[in-house]
């Protein structure tokens, strides 16, 4: 049968189209149903309304279908085709987070009887989501989306001697401000300031002299100095080159993670696939009601 081509337009095909792209949480599902058309294939048909039936029934127990964390991760992924490329922190966070998501819906579906819901089981038999990835993860970032101090020992090395340098300074810190209030060269309600990155005492401008140390920066006015004390300039400098440490360390963690990952990107990428249907079937009865 031939259909015009304005079939869709009379049917209100694309307002349905508009509801579910709207109502879907990842960009997945909104790209499933940006390109939803009407099918004349009949299996097809069948099998999109065994779904979207199964969907609509698959709580009626009461307990819901996980629904969070649907991130679109396809891109960071594909960066692991490239040697040499790797996945940020922030990335890393959110592939863990959508897994883990793809991991307690296939839980959900699979609580469920197969005979009731042979649809969405078949949907989700085909993907894998491996607990040594997760794992693997889990070792390296923390539920926060931090990178562990522990990821490697080298790591845990120089974060401790970081905050070691750190707690040094703020003694000292602390020590030169209170002297330096006694003798009045710095206002009594002066408190240590960050200036990039370095610890500063705000003196007024005309006493910035009387304290040995490096000029860092100026108020707008030009009224008030940050003074950056000598006996606190060589610790800054150390801690700035553990930071720069640090950061290398991060990117050899970081490589060798996206490495251990490599051999897993095509399971990952359909089960975000995966997540993206789910997120387009969930939404459909939803369009029904609207």
């Amino acid at each position: 049968m031939i259909y015009p081509d304005t079939f869709e337009q009379k049917l209100a095909f694309n307002k349905i189209g508009t509801f579910i792209t709207e109502g879907c949480l990842s960009e997945m599902g909104r790209e499933r149903a940006e390109k939803m058309t009407f099918s004349n294939h009949y299996e097809n048909v069948v099998t999109w309304l065994k779904q979207t039936h199964e969907m609509m029934h698959i709580s009626d127990d009461g307990q819901e279908m996980p629904a969070g964390n649907f991130f679109d991760v396809r891109e960071p992924l594909k960066k692991l085709r490239v040697e040499g490329l790797f996945l940020e922190v922030s990335e890393l966070f959110d592939l863990r987070r959508a897994l883990g998501s793809v991991r307690e819906i296939l839980r959900f579906i699979q609580s469920k009887e197969k005979e009731d819901f042979p649809a969405l089981y078949t949907l989700a038999d085909p993907v894998m989501v491996y607990p040594a990835v997760l794992d693997k993860i889990d070792n390296i970032i923390n539920k926060h989306g931090q990178v562990r101090d522990n990821a490697s020992p080298e790591l845990q090395r120089i974060r401790r001697e970081i905050k070691s340098k750190q707690s040094s300074i703020s003694g000292k810190m602390s020590a030169i401000l209170k002297r330096a209030q006694q003798e009045g060269i710095v206002d009594p309600e002066a408190t240590i300031s960050i200036r990039d990155g370095r610890a500063v005492i705000p003196v007024l401008s005309a006493n910035k002299r009387k304290i040995s140390g490096i000029v860092q920066d100026e108020s707008a006015t030009g009224k008030t100095s940050y003074i950056e004390p000598a006996e606190i300039v060589e610790i800054n400098n150390e801690i700035r080159e553990l930071n720069y440490a640090e950061r290398r360390e991060l990117v050899k963690i970081l490589s060798e993670l996206s490495l251990f990952l490599r051999p897993y990107m095509e399971e990952m990428l359909y089960a975000f696939r995966f997540l993206g249907i789910i997120d387009f079937i969930r939404q459909k009865p939803c369009s029904q009601k609207g």
